[in-house]
């Protein structure tokens, strides 16, 4: 018998930071930035494939992960209740160019986050550079509610095996996320 879970990562942040182009090379449908700017309607999802470290019995070394790119737009907000449930971890995403864009991620940690209870190592932060950068010194610092999360400089062109692999360490905190979300369901279902 197979063990049937479908982590769900998602991905947000302010409008024009490079989600989408995060979610793209994270699913292999892209190795390249998009040369023009596509706003978001609301949330893209995608299916990924990755190996597992977890053991757990009847769940096979490979997992279906769910990504959602979910639009920076406000205009949104109404449907971001419906894209929080069931969510294993989270990807914030940030121009590093903007430093008004830093600031505004304490909200989006506050809107997302906190209501889910994430844990820390269920998050990641990508301040993501949309033009050619020099490696700066350290982590960047997004604000305090981030100060225990992996934070790390990244770019597209210049970083794409950083993204992948910071992508599959989150996704092992995810699937065993859903495990405990599962076993949580069956015992509230039986009694």
């Amino acid at each position: 018998m197979s063990l049937k879970i479908h982590p769900k990562i998602i991905i947000i942040g302010p409008c024009r930071t490079g989600k989408t182009n995060i979610a793209n090379l994270i699913a292999g449908t892209s190795e390249h930035p998009s040369e023009s700017y596509e706003k978001t309607v609301g949330v893209r999802i995608q299916e990924v494939i990755t190996q597992t470290t977890v053991s757990a019995p009847g769940l096979g070394n490979k997992v279906y992960v769910e990504v959602w790119d979910v639009s920076g737009d406000r205009a949104f907000e109404g449907g971001w209740k419906a894209i929080q449930q069931d969510t294993d971890a989270i990807i914030f995403v940030y121009n590093a160019e903007d430093r008004s864009q830093e600031r505004e991620m304490e909200w989006w940690y506050r809107s997302f986050a906190m209501p889910l209870s994430m844990k820390d190592s269920n998050c990641l932060v990508f301040a993501q550079h949309l033009h050619p950068f020099d490696p700066p010194m350290g982590p960047p610092t997004p604000g305090k509610a981030f100060q225990r999360i992996p934070s790390f400089h990244t770019s597209i062109e210049q970083t794409p095996d950083l993204i992948k692999s910071e992508f599959e360490k989150l996704c092992q905190n995810a699937i065993i996320n859903a495990l405990d979300r599962k076993e949580r369901e069956e015992k509230r279902l039986l009694g």
